[in-house]
């Protein structure tokens, strides 16, 4: 049965109306308060297949990606967008995989009065080829996830969703997998793997073409599949 957050709501507000009462009738003082959100808890792995076999053109040399970072936050929270610049932060992330300060960064945009809107945590590595699974956790103002890892070695490219809706309607989503596609950052000026550090100032885009195929097309590096645990 889908788990539905207003209607969970609902019923916990119905719980902390009713709760005790004494002897002549009336409604105790004490309300029911509870220790932490209502959450949802999901599961995400990615899987990467960034091997030589299907990336031939200019293979690197010790490819792998870098720290794993996950981001769970309210919708009008945006760590990336495609078709606009990455922030300071976000280019802190993909050029030195500094994740502190692209939480730094965050915290800073987002302001005291929003405390409370995103987490962000490092979830490990994984390797050019190999996968990796960990937990997620929502509440009902956090519903939305951003997952990105950097690759190395790139310029500035990375893997990643943006802003993922675990929400459908009321309800939530059951399960859901997500191609991945190289992108471009548009902080540092290369079209190679081991091109060098020189700064741009361009839009965050999806790579068609070199080093990641020869033509327009480039097949999918990999995929994020989200599962619903409770």
């Amino acid at each position: 049965m889908k788990f539905k957050f207003k209607y969970a709501l609902i019923v916990l507000s119905m719980v902390v109306l009713s709760c005790g009462s004494d002897d002549d009738g009336s409604p105790t003082t004490t309300p029911v308060v509870p220790e932490e959100p209502i959450a949802a808890a999901y599961t995400a792995t990615i899987t990467t297949e960034f091997s030589e076999e299907n990336f031939p053109q200019d293979y690197p040399a010790g490819a792998t990606f870098g720290s794993i970072v996950v981001i769970t936050h309210e919708p009008t929270l945006s760590i990336y967008q495609l078709g606009q610049q990455a922030s300071e932060g976000f280019e802190a992330y993909i050029e030195d995989g500094d994740v502190g300060a692209l939480g730094e960064f965050i915290s800073n945009q987002v302001g005291e009065e929003n405390e409370g809107s995103f987490t962000i945590q490092s979830a490990g590595s994984v390797n050019a080829v190999g996968s990796e699974t960990f937990n997620l956790s929502f509440t009902p103002t956090r519903t939305r996830v951003t997952i990105i890892a950097n690759l190395n070695p790139s310029p500035d490219w990375f893997v990643g969703v943006s802003s993922f809706d675990i929400t459908d309607g009321n309800s939530l989503v059951e399960n859901e997998a997500i191609g991945l596609l190289p992108i471009d950052a548009g902080t540092s000026a290369g079209d190679t793997y081991e091109a060098p550090d020189e700064a741009e100032n361009a839009v965050i885009s999806t790579i068609n073409g070199a080093p990641f195929s020869s033509g327009g097309f480039t097949p999918e590096i990999g995929q994020i599949e989200i599962s619903r645990v409770n």
